[in-house]
């Protein structure tokens, strides 16, 4: 079999990856979560959006970016839609096979709604730099890390039974996955997430994904997963589904 491909990706977070993909790699994706802020507050939330990368300097560079379109829908209140933050970023390889090392930043744009209470989608400028590796154990056995360190500005929220301003934390984060190669074209995902808390008042985001990748040929795969939350900072579960384009 064939090594597992760099353009194969984890389900969350396809920049801590320690590979720069190998073409411009767009992956549309749906999500449906739950969550559970604190003690009280509960909702549903719908999301689609885009995820892009492409490489530069002979492949040494990935620039990057995401964003989603939301429908957030509280137990109790009326449905709030809109647009999250745009994350974009930039990486740089500094070590290749078998052990990919890259270091990068990421920052994000304030496109996110106030009325939706979202940790994820602040509606604030942040700032994060993070270092992502990925060691080919064997050719169809990859194991990825991360570590990250992130500045979050304060938040202001429009909702109901929170205070108007919610105090930002610089967070830690940190991560470990595989991607194993059980059959040609078929590759198993498996990840688990920290990260320390971004706000007051909302609990670290801890999250445990299980997936899988089905490539359709050498420049299109579908991706399924679920996620499950450990800590209150993350949603409780939710579904996952994306395409992945290799142009």
């Amino acid at each position: 079999m064939a090594q597992v491909s760099p353009d194969s990706r984890l389900l969350q977070r396809p920049e801590y990856d320690g590979a720069v993909v190998t073409g411009a790699w767009l992956r549309g994706e749906a999500r449906y979560q739950h969550w559970k802020l604190g003690d009280e507050i509960k909702s549903d939330c719908l999301m689609i959006g885009p995820t892009f990368a492409v490489p530069l300097a002979y492949d040494m560079v990935e620039v990057g970016g995401r964003i989603w379109l939301m429908d957030y829908i509280p137990d109790e209140g009326g449905t709030q839609g809109g647009f999250s933050d745009i994350d974009l970023w930039g990486k740089y390889l500094i070590l290749d096979d078998p052990l990919l090392l890259s270091v990068g930043a990421l920052f994000t744009l304030p496109t996110g709604r106030e009325k939706i209470l979202y940790p994820r989608s602040s509606g604030e400028f942040n700032f994060e730099i993070f270092s992502g590796l990925r060691y080919y154990a064997s050719d169809i056995f990859a194991l990825l890390g991360h570590i990250s360190l992130r500045y979050n500005s304060d938040m202001d929220v429009a909702y109901r039974g929170w205070p108007g301003e919610i105090d930002g934390k610089t967070s830690f984060g940190i991560g470990a996955g595989v991607i194993i190669q059980a059959a040609p074209g078929f590759n198993i995902l498996g990840e688990l997430n920290l990260e320390t808390e971004r706000y007051e008042n909302i609990d670290n985001d801890i999250e445990l994904n299980g997936g899988v990748e089905y490539s359709l040929n050498d420049m299109l795969s579908l991706n399924g997963g679920i996620g499950v939350g450990i800590d209150k900072g993350a949603p409780e579960f939710e579904v996952i589904s994306s395409i992945n384009v290799l142009f």
